[in-house]
């Protein structure tokens, strides 16, 4: 019996709905509160998520619309410059990651070139992000499986606010804050935060150039925050602030 098969005489299915568990990404990251100023830490991306995911070839062509509205006027204009030229869009992509492989950057290039059609037509047509986001210190678990949780939420946070923790008087509560957002084509993200209270605020010194993730750092007062933190977040905070108050009344 010949038991090959290609599977071209099966009916074609659209799966709506899969018993299985959906991968939802997440990230790990640290909410600083300092006791003695009542500020809390916040870093500046220096690239937006739309610029980083197009110089790395990692989308589809349906993202494109999204990623480019996350994307400054001046991410816009060097993408614009750069995508008909493979040495331009290779040194865009070096000074934005600072290290790349050139079969990456071959492969990114390729994919650019096969949405130039759509880019230019998302250019015209949609309106770019003003600034790039504040948001706390994040990002994810070494691959190498020897991290957890919490010690990625440090690491991340002394690598983008060159504060170490282990130098300060300072507490982190073992119960995290976790949220969900929604990306581009409806994909699930979560972030989970342990909030880190430093007794006395300590000291910040700006980022250097070479620095590919964040371009500013600093310490926030209540009235900066909310005039800076994106909506979505600003919920958050609510939240993170309420089990910071409940923790400090139980030590008061």
């Amino acid at each position: 019996m010949n038991t090959h098969s290609d599977y071209s005489d099966l009916p074609m299915i659209l799966i709506k709905k899969t018993p299985f568990p959906v991968y939802c990404p997440s990230s790990f990251g640290l909410a600083a509160y300092a006791r003695d100023t009542q500020r809390w830490f916040f870093v500046k991306d220096r690239h937006s998520y739309g610029f980083r995911a197009i110089l790395k070839g990692s989308y589809q062509d349906a993202m494109l619309p999204n990623l480019v509205a996350y994307m400054t006027l001046s991410e816009l204009s060097k993408l614009k410059s750069s995508m008909y030229s493979f040495e331009k869009f290779f040194d865009l992509t070096f000074e934005t990651f600072q290290t790349v492989r050139l079969d990456e950057v071959k492969y990114a290039f390729s994919r650019v070139s096969q949405s130039r059609k759509m880019l230019k037509r998302c250019f015209r047509n949609i309106k770019a992000a003003d600034d790039t986001n504040w948001t706390w210190t994040k990002g994810q678990k070494n691959t190498d499986g020897s991290e957890t949780a919490l010690m990625a939420a440090v690491r991340e946070f002394e690598e983008e606010s060159g504060i170490e923790i282990s130098q300060f008087r300072s507490s982190i509560l073992p119960e995290p804050v976790t949220y969900t957002h929604t990306g581009t084509l409806g994909r699930n993200f979560n972030t989970v935060l342990w909030i880190c209270i430093f007794e006395s605020e300590p000291g910040v010194s700006p980022p250097t150039p070479l620095n590919v993730e964040v371009c500013e750092r600093r310490w926030m007062c209540q009235h900066e925050v909310n005039r800076l933190l994106a909506a979505d977040l600003l919920d958050v905070f609510v939240q993170i602030q309420v089990k910071l108050q409940r923790h400090l009344s139980l030590i008061a």
